[in-house]
């Protein structure tokens, strides 16, 4: 494997990626697929940023912390409307919108322990 160009100067980062894969380490790698979300569609955009707090957070939006209050009512009327949720489902790849069901079906008097 040739780490350096003919003229022993060290090649770029554009050249590594862009060169030939001698070793085969990109034979299987694909790119990655992008979420195209309507950035105009705030019933959308509303959707992806509860996502991202998720995905940054780990976690669900918490009611009881008034930074996250209005993510969390946000996320509950995705779950009670069906009509929400069929619009943003195809991005819910946190399973949000399958949780509240899973809830509902463990905690059917919504007391919380």
């Amino acid at each position: 494997m040739k780490l350096r160009n003919r003229g022993h100067l060290p090649l770029s980062l554009d050249d590594i990626l862009n060169g030939p894969d001698e070793l085969g380490l990109l034979k299987n790698v694909e790119p990655a697929k992008l979420k195209q979300a309507p950035s105009k569609n705030p019933t959308v955009t509303n959707f992806l940023d509860i996502l991202d707090f998720v995905h940054a957070h780990r976690r669900e939006p918490m009611a009881a912390d008034p930074m996250e209050a209005s993510l969390a009512r946000r996320l509950q009327a995705y779950r009670n409307r069906p009509d929400l949720a069929a619009a943003v489902r195809q991005y819910d790849d946190a399973g949000l919108l399958g949780a509240a069901s899973q809830e509902e079906a463990s905690n059917p008097d919504g007391v919380s322990v």
